[in-house]
């Protein structure tokens, strides 16, 4: 969006401008970046530990089944 007589009312030259706009389109290429990079990893930010979460559903499953025994079914 831009308003008209904006850019002359605040004295912003067409260089300060071009500098603008070359930094707005870095920062959306480091926010892509690091979505993509997010996103390798599983969509996870802290990467995720296969072994640790196979271990965990694991006792999970078999948690599971001891309950289903305790309760007499």
């Amino acid at each position: 969006m831009e308003i008209k007589g904006l850019k002359e009312s605040l004295g912003v030259t067409d260089e300060q401008f071009e500098n603008l706009a070359t930094l707005k389109v870095a920062t959306q290429m480091q926010t892509a970046l690091l979505y993509m990079n997010i996103m390798n990893r599983g969509g996870n930010i802290h990467s995720v530990d296969h072994v640790a979460t196979a271990k965990r559903r694991k006792a999970n499953k078999v948690a599971r089944k001891q309950r289903k025994i305790n309760r007499g079914k």
